[in-house]
């Protein structure tokens, strides 16, 4: 059974938000619009604009040629695709966990500048 082509951009909004697993409600907040502006979109009660389609691009790397004619990748590159699984992960995780995270990714920066240092002793 093959899947029926999504026609328009309103439609490519939703499926981008479910690719995303983001409820509307989170879609709108990531994107800093109301939560009824996102309905009224995938309800095709409104148009999605030029602005829109920038914002959803910047905010979940996904490509504008896509979200505008469906053409080409959804997303404009991998990099973009491995943020959005641990973006979808870090959710997921209870707040004191996503803090545990955060902290021990800020001991790994730490580490690998201190690396990055002694790597640059080495070469000089």
């Amino acid at each position: 059974m093959s899947k029926v082509p999504v026609k328009n951009v309103n439609e490519r909004l939703i499926q981008i938000r479910k690719v995303l697993k983001k409820s509307p409600t989170d879609f709108a907040d990531a994107l800093s619009i109301s939560r009824s502006y996102v309905y009224e979109m995938e309800k095709n009660r409104r148009i999605v604009n030029d602005r829109i389609i920038k914002l959803v691009s910047m905010t979940f790397g996904v490509s504008e040629q896509w979200l505008k004619s469906g053409e080409g990748p959804m997303f404009i590159d991998a990099e973009g695709e491995t943020r959005r699984k641990i973006e979808i992960l870090f959710d997921k995780l209870r707040p004191d966990f996503q803090e545990y995270v955060l902290r021990h990714i800020d001991i790994l920066l730490e580490l690998q500048g201190k690396c990055k240092s002694t790597e640059d002793k080495k070469d000089n």
